[in-house]
């Protein structure tokens, strides 16, 4: 069992705001996670509420009852699982660790408050069989890279709407229903896409608005192909601005390291030089992957070179391939730009 006492005072505020935000969200929701039996009491899941998780995350918030920590008691189907439970002041929760039988299933909180009152908590929830979705699987085998192809199938109720999701990837997957009950859909690989070890799931929607959703029980993960990164403008060889945005993609949440540097030519050409690197300019890609960073030349003079090579690097160190292109300073174009921007 999980003791308050035997963390820090910091921990335990910490502890507390959490718990408050996750009964808030709960309470907000639409779907009616906890149901109200008191002033006092709010049940995980609702009371005779209908779920399909047998792994369901058991929770009764105390809301404002001063209750003594040592005294909690939880038991499901009248077996004592307080050892496996977290209790907080305000809160416990519990999470099977094994499938919890379909049908009816009892939830039991026994405790005391400060004041020494007794107290013994109960409700019910009823765990379904999926009635309109049999099964759902894919053929994935690993390593899926680009343009190669997800296939799921997916059995059930005849006559609804199917379609899958790629969990963090992609949703609302069409499947076709190819024979009475049988489902099929598929999904080619971008060249962007990149996920690992999530789960696809199945969802049947049926004329009448029954609506079931399955997990499939194997995971995938989705490499589009060699780490890589790619810069979307300026164009290689392009005249540019004295200021410039660079734009590219690579993987999504990934840190993006930008190296240029500068060349220049002096007596019509026939002395060349390079200047300093203006390296370690940093940002950061975004959800989907893209990326933006404003530069500008030092100074503005006509044909000035920029060598941008750009290389991405995710949260375990691993580096992309790297992208590079070549753009050059137009002081015509530098006014062009102003002029625009003071209008």
């Amino acid at each position: 069992m999980f003791i308050w006492g035997r963390i820090t005072n910091n921990m335990k505020q910490l502890i507390t705001i959490i718990i408050t935000l996750l009964i808030i969200i709960f309470l907000q929701s639409n779907n009616p996670i906890f149901s109200e039996e008191s002033d006092s009491f709010l049940f995980s899941p609702a009371k005779s509420s209908f779920i399909y998780s047998r792994k369901p995350t058991i929770s009764l918030a105390f809301r404002n009852l001063a209750i003594k920590l040592n005294s909690v008691k939880v038991l499901i189907n009248n077996k004592d699982v307080t050892a496996s439970s977290i209790i907080l002041p305000g809160f416990m929760s519990y999470k099977p660790g094994v499938d919890l039988p379909f049908g009816e299933n009892r939830v039991e909180v026994h405790f005391t408050d400060k004041s020494e009152k007794k107290y013994s908590i109960s409700w019910m929830f009823q765990i379904k069989s999926f009635d309109l979705i049999k099964s759902i699987n894919h053929d994935y085998k690993p390593p899926l890279m680009i343009r190669e192809i997800l296939h799921v199938t997916m059995k059930g109720k005849p006559g609804g709407e199917a379609f899958f999701d790629i969990s963090g990837l992609k949703t609302n997957i069409p499947m076709k229903e190819v024979s009475p009950g049988l489902y099929k859909g598929s999904y080619r690989v971008g060249k962007f896409d990149y996920t690992t070890n999530v789960y696809i799931y199945g969802n049947l929607r049926m004329p009448d608005g029954k609506y079931e959703k399955m997990k499939a029980k194997t995971p995938v993960s989705i490499i589009a192909q060699l780490f890589e990164i790619k810069i979307l403008s300026p164009k290689d060889g392009e005249l540019v601005a004295q200021k410039f945005t660079i734009k590219g993609r690579t993987k999504p949440n990934v840190d993006v390291l930008m190296t240029i540097s500068l060349s220049f030519r002096q007596l019509g050409g026939l002395i060349s030089g390079k200047g300093p690197e203006q390296g370690g300019i940093e940002t950061r890609s975004d959800s989907n992957g893209y990326f933006s960073k404003e530069f500008g030349f030092p100074v503005s003079v006509n044909g000035l070179k920029a060598v941008i090579n750009i290389q991405a690097r995710d949260s375990e160190g691993i580096k992309s391939i790297s992208d590079e292109v070549s753009v050059f300073l137009d002081v015509a174009k530098d006014r062009e730009h102003k002029e625009k921007k003071g209008k």
